[in-house]
């Protein structure tokens, strides 16, 4: 058994690709602990330029008041995903989520050194609310669930 939850970190770095960059806005999404229905937190802002080319950001999320008494709870399939709330389309080529607990020491939930995605191995993975970017594969929201091992 984990411990209970205070904080999640998202570590994640843009793909240089050609407009791999975006403004859009962005939803961290976490299976309720009951495990049922979705609890959504918008992505912070920061003062500087985000996913820009190649750059890599940090965001926080306090979620002590969230219930997740047992944080290896999301470590499981289809416990966490990110949602674009633009049509400007976004590429990552790596993304970490990491869990703070109230006690010991951060784990990973979800790490992607190289992002790519088990669902469909032939999308890149783009980020968009418009199916047509990404050569026609582009998605909205991502499960997170796949590791791939250092």
């Amino acid at each position: 058994m984990g411990f209970p939850l205070n904080e999640i970190i998202v570590i994640h770095t843009t793909s240089k690709k050609s407009g791999a960059q975006t403004d859009a806005r962005f939803r961290l999404n976490l299976r309720k602990p009951t495990g049922t229905g979705l609890l959504s937190l918008d992505f912070p802002t920061h003062p500087h330029n985000e996913r820009e080319r190649g750059r890599t950001d940090e965001y926080r999320f306090d979620v002590r008041a969230l219930g997740f008494n047992d944080m290896d709870f999301l470590k499981e399939k289809k416990r966490i995903s990110m949602t674009t709330l633009g049509g400007d389309a976004w590429l990552p080529s790596s993304l970490y989520v990491i869990g703070v607990p109230n006690s010991g020491a951060p784990e990973l939930l979800k790490t992607h050194h190289v992002w790519q995605h088990l669902e469909d191995p032939n999308a890149d993975g783009w980020f968009s609310t418009q199916e047509s970017d990404g050569d026609g594969k582009a998605r909205a929201t991502w499960f997170l669930d796949f590791d791939i091992p250092f």
